[in-house]
């Protein structure tokens, strides 16, 4: 067992411990917004070990704060060299 794995499994527990709202305002109060994005971080340090969950804020950065749609760039990139080929390079796939 990871020690990121008792680190979730700890964390976890405690919030479920410390989250004492009532039911009929569980999806109505802002605060349990947070429990569940916490709850979500603390199953991914469960099912991770601690090289990866350390590299975890990176990972969330990167995808809030995006630069571009890395997919369009990409499509964007092969449409422009399937349209002027490079002289001396392969043009089909075999």
């Amino acid at each position: 067992m990871d020690i990121a794995t008792l680190i979730g499994v700890i964390a976890g527990l405690a919030l479920i411990f410390t989250a004492g709202a009532a039911y009929q305002t569980l999806l109505l109060d802002p605060t349990n917004l947070l429990f569940v994005i916490a709850g979500g971080m603390i199953a991914t340090l469960v099912a991770h070990p601690l090289s990866m969950a350390s590299r975890f804020p990176t990972f969330v950065w990167r995808t809030l704060f995006c630069r571009s749609d890395s997919s369009s760039c990409r499509v964007r990139r092969d449409e422009s060299q399937r349209r002027y080929p490079r002289p001396g390079r392969r043009t089909h796939i075999r």
